[in-house]
């Protein structure tokens, strides 16, 4: 049994490396799964894989779970997507330093960088698959909330909670503010004169 050892790195991280270490019969499924340990993710958002060309450009997607529509896919002559736990390693291994992208989370797009470093022989008493090396953290994943700047309170023009009038809740407290003003009240008048745009 033949032994690839992939390299992960991180788009945004000069820092961050795993290399690990599958067998050829392992699926894209069981290296989702190792990638999420070696990582340290919990494993509850989708991802896909990316067979990727020599300039990292994306071809063909593996994913998670199929979100693909089959009527739409036959009308537009897409290739299907093809699923993690159905597709073996080998079956993409055309290059001896193939390259594919692996997406986690397509709210937070963690996007990492995979490179086949090298084909090996399987050891014995090794139990694969395994990450052996591992160096750096994930940095801090940036979020709309330290993108927006924070609100002046005093000369914001934003609504808040406070801003809004409570709806009546029965028809007798809508009937009492009726009640409360009458057409000779002379804070009442048709509103047009003391519009000012």
């Amino acid at each position: 049994m033949h032994v690839y050892k992939f390299r992960l790195t991180l788009d945004d991280s000069e820092e961050f490396i795993r290399d690990i270490e599958m067998e050829s019969k392992h699926t894209f499924e069981d290296f989702h799964k190792t990638i999420i340990d070696a990582v340290g993710f919990d494993g509850s958002q989708l991802a896909s894989f990316f067979v990727a060309d020599n300039s990292w450009r994306k071809q063909k997607e593996i994913t998670l779970l199929d979100m693909a529509d089959p009527d739409l896919e036959i009308e537009s002559g897409n290739i299907q997507t093809e699923m993690m736990r159905n597709t073996r390693l080998c079956d993409f291994i055309e290059d001896p330093h193939q390259r594919f992208i692996y997406v986690y989370d397509y709210l937070k797009l963690w996007s990492f960088y995979i490179e086949l470093l090298k084909v090996q022989p399987s050891e014995k008493n090794i139990k694969y698959p395994r990450c052996v090396k591992n160096i750096g953290d994930l940095p801090k994943k940036m979020t709309l909330t330290s993108i927006i700047p924070p609100i002046d309170e005093e000369n914001s023009s934003i609504i808040g909670p406070d801003d809004f009038i409570e709806v009546a809740d029965s028809e007798e407290e809508e009937e009492d503010s009726i009640d409360e003003y009458s057409e000779d009240s002379p804070e009442l008048s048709d509103g047009f004169e003391e519009l000012k745009f």
